[in-house]
């Protein structure tokens, strides 16, 4: 099975030389085009104090993002595989643990709404009224994005709230693992 099996269609052919075009500049060769192309979003910006000094993070929080992805496009795990209520559940909980954005809510479930995963606003609620907030993170609180990398991040909120039966744990995840704690991939 080729990597390329999805991103294919935006760069193969004679209909596609536009697109083709537009990478070539910045930075593809010929043989890129034979690879999965992978978008990795991240958090930069210098428009809020939310994510002051992020910049540092995100060459390191770009490259292992892009091997995970790799690793996932490899292993054929798509988002349907991941998202369910369970998932949606346990994303939210973190969410709520850092003091996250009210966008979150839109987010959540949008892609819900987008995996076939019944989900509604009553959910939200739940999850959010039973998860206490254990960060204090700007634009409320006292510490920015860097601060709460260095403090653990994300997989030391995930372990407090697994300790704490607030997440499930048992979700698989984009690592193709369930467990936050654990190392051990899913069989």
């Amino acid at each position: 099975m080729a990597l390329n099996r999805r991103s294919h269609v935006i760069t193969d052919g004679d209909a596609r030389a536009a697109n083709r075009s537009m990478l070539y500049p910045v930075g593809f060769t010929a043989a890129d085009f034979g690879k999965p192309i992978v978008g990795v979003p991240h958090g930069h910006s210098t428009m809020t104090p939310c994510n002051a000094g992020i910049q540092s993070l995100v060459n390191c929080a770009v490259d292992e993002s892009a091997r995970v992805l790799v690793r996932a496009i490899e292993a054929d795990l798509k988002p349907r595989d991941i998202i369910t209520r369970k998932s949606i559940a346990d994303a939210i909980a973190v969410v709520m643990a850092t003091g996250g954005s009210t966008n979150a809510v839109l987010h959540c479930l949008a892609i819900a709404k987008a995996a076939g995963v019944k989900w509604d606003i009553e959910d939200f609620e739940r999850v959010a009224r039973g998860t206490p907030v254990l960060c204090d993170l700007k634009p409320s609180g006292r510490f920015v994005a860097v601060d709460f990398h260095r403090a653990g991040g994300v997989s030391q909120v995930l372990k407090i709230l697994l300790a704490n039966d607030r997440i499930d744990g048992d979700c698989v995840t984009i690592t193709g693992r369930t467990n936050p704690t654990s190392d051990s991939p899913t069989s």
